[in-house]
């Protein structure tokens, strides 16, 4: 990353969190929530299809994470909006639009899913990315419900782990591994431009192999990774090295 853009994400990262009280909430119609066993969405403008087949991607996510981690998960309310924008404001207020965070088209406020539309237009997105999203969103939740203070490297790993994971076993030969900064990282845009993305669950990959579902958990719930893991985070952070190197260099 060269110098321009580290000021850039510096400057970015202090504008959302000094200017996230200017958020606008959740921005949808409470009284319009359409319910299903086990999470309640709230769109304005959105076909009866897509609604379905968000409704049944969540479902069928959420017998997937309730049986992983054996525990009870509230009622999810989920919020969809009709475009990018309106879904950006929702976390960053009005900055967001001065902001080039293309990328970002869902995420989670605490313990409720917020999404962009699938149905709408978004640069570098499809129809089946976005709608895919909300599950990767709803494991958020359920990490927040675990530790609202997960680190950000945990919870995105985890999340995509069991969401969206990217399998490409070629991926060293396009893309260098994520420095060791990156463990600690809190900076979103930080982590997004260095690797964060496709690199996080191969780490959960590696540590369930090597550790177990039961250290996993406890991974997520931890303040240092060594509490959890027995060795110092050099040593954590080469191990995994070997192992990409090992399963994501054919």
């Amino acid at each position: 990353m060269n110098m321009r853009t580290k000021r850039y994400s510096t400057i970015s990262l202090l504008a959302l969190l000094l200017l996230s009280s200017c958020a606008t909430g959740n921005g949808v119609d409470s009284e319009q929530g359409i319910k299903s066993e086990h999470f309640v969405i709230y769109a304005k403008e959105e076909r009866p299809a897509t609604i379905e087949k968000i409704t049944y991607l969540l479902e069928t996510k959420y017998a997937e994470i309730r049986a992983y981690f054996d525990m009870e998960i509230p009622v999810t309310k989920v919020y969809i909006y009709k475009n990018q924008r309106e879904f950006q404001r929702q976390k960053y207020g009005f900055i967001a639009d001065v902001l080039k965070l293309d990328w970002y088209i869902g995420d989670n406020i605490k313990d409720s899913v917020y999404l962009t539309s699938p149905d709408t237009n978004v640069k570098g997105h499809s129809y089946d990315g976005i709608i895919n999203a909300v599950q990767h969103e709803f494991v958020h939740t359920v990490i927040y419900r675990i530790n609202p203070k997960c680190k950000l490297w945990m919870n995105e790993g985890v999340a995509l782990y069991f969401s969206n994971r990217d399998n490409d076993k070629s991926l060293l030969k396009k893309t260098n591994i994520p420095k060791l900064k990156i463990f600690e990282t809190k900076n979103p845009i930080y982590f997004a431009d260095n690797g964060g993305y496709q690199f996080a669950d191969k780490f959960t990959e590696f540590f369930l192999k090597e550790y177990g579902k039961e250290r996993l958990v406890k991974m997520i719930k931890a303040k240092k990774y060594s509490e959890i893991s027995g060795i110092n985070d050099v040593d954590l952070y080469d191990n995994w090295k070997n192992y990409l190197v090992k399963n994501y260099d054919n």
